[in-house]
Order: structure tokens, then C-alpha cells, then sequence
């Protein structure tokens, strides 16, 4: 797909394809769905044992998610409200985390939620975990917004090991989720 450059137009089908499961009368049209990679980030040993989480940069917090308590005029966030962000996966199946900012340590997470996520997915140190923004309109032209997750796994049977580059050493194969 990548190689064809068919990926972006079949990733809009399924999006829609899924949407239309989702939403009473298939309100979404391909043609009018559009992502955006919000960010990654590889997992740690933290992000997958801990119960504290899985931490977000700061930068992508305050630029993609929702403000939490009261903020300040410098983007800093001074309440402890939290929130549930929910986000689907390539099967549609939907992930609600706890979104919360933690002053203490200041450092935005998603908690309740995010250990099940793991646990479901069999996430290891190493993964990464792709965050994507979507946007939608349906036939009368209103806006709607959702979030979808993926993951890439770490392991290497995603690796051809080949005696050169014209075997493919170390080229990727397949070993997304």
C-alpha cells in the first residue's frame, strides 16, 4: 500500500467504512474525513507497569487535548479536573481513558483505562503508540471530531535480516497494529 501509494485513500475508506457501522444512516463520506498524526511515543517500563499511567508531553497535551481546570494565561494547568478521552483502535473498538493533569508533579496522563489498554494489547517496553486526531462531516455539514489509537510493535519478527541492503536488511515488513 505504502509502496503504491494507496495507504492515505484506503485509510479514509476504513475510517469511513467504520464510521458508517458506528453512526445511525452512514452519515460519513469518505471524501469528507480527514487525520492527522497527533503524536507517538515508544513505551517505557513506566508506561507499562506502572498504575501511575501513561505520561503525555506537554507540548501535545496543551496543542490536542481538551484544557483541564483552570489554566493560566501561560498554558500552565492549575485544577486537578480530569476528563475521558475515547479513542478507537483499526477495529473500531473504542479505549476511554482518564485524562487528568497531575500539579503535583505536573505532568499530563492517562490513567484509569490505560492499564487495561495494556493489558488487551499486550504492550511491552519498546512498542509505540501512535495517537491520531480525525475530523468529520456528515451530510448536513456539521463538524465532529474523534481520536484513534494504533501501535507499533517493538519485536523482531517485524525485521527481515538479509545478507545486504538488497535483501532488505533491516527493512521493515509488517508488525503494525
Amino acid at each position: 500500500m505504502i509502496k503504491d501509494k494507496t495507504y492515505s485513500s484506503n485509510f479514509t475508506t476504513f475510517l469511513a467504512h467504520q464510521a458508517r457501522k458506528a453512526v445511525p444512516g452512514g452519515l460519513i463520506n469518505a471524501n469528507w474525513l480527514s487525520y492527522k498524526m497527533l503524536f507517538q511515543q515508544q513505551l517505557t517500563q513506566t508506561d507499562v507497569i506502572n498504575t501511575n499511567g501513561f505520561y503525555i508531553p506537554k507540548e501535545y497535551a496543551l496543542q490536542y487535548f481538551p484544557t483541564l481546570g483552570n489554566s493560566s494565561g501561560n498554558g500552565a494547568q492549575t485544577g486537578s479536573d480530569t476528563i475521558d478521552v475515547t479513542f478507537y483502535d483499526k477495529y473500531y473498538v473504542s479505549w476511554t481513558f482518564r485524562y487528568s493533569y497531575s500539579g503535583s508533579i505536573q505532568a499530563f496522563r492517562f490513567k484509569k483505562g490505560w492499564r487495561n489498554f495494556v493489558k488487551m494489547k499486550n504492550l511491552n517496553s519498546g512498542d509505540t503508540v501512535i495517537l491520531y486526531g480525525c475530523c468529520y462531516a456528515d451530510q448536513a455539514g456539521q463538524i465532529g471530531v474523534f481520536y484513534m489509537i494504533g501501535i507499533h510493535r517493538n519485536v523482531p519478527e517485524n525485521y527481515i535480516v538479509g545478507k545486504g541492503r538488497e535483501q532488505g536488511f533491516g527493512s521493515y515488513v509488517e508488525g503494525t497494529e
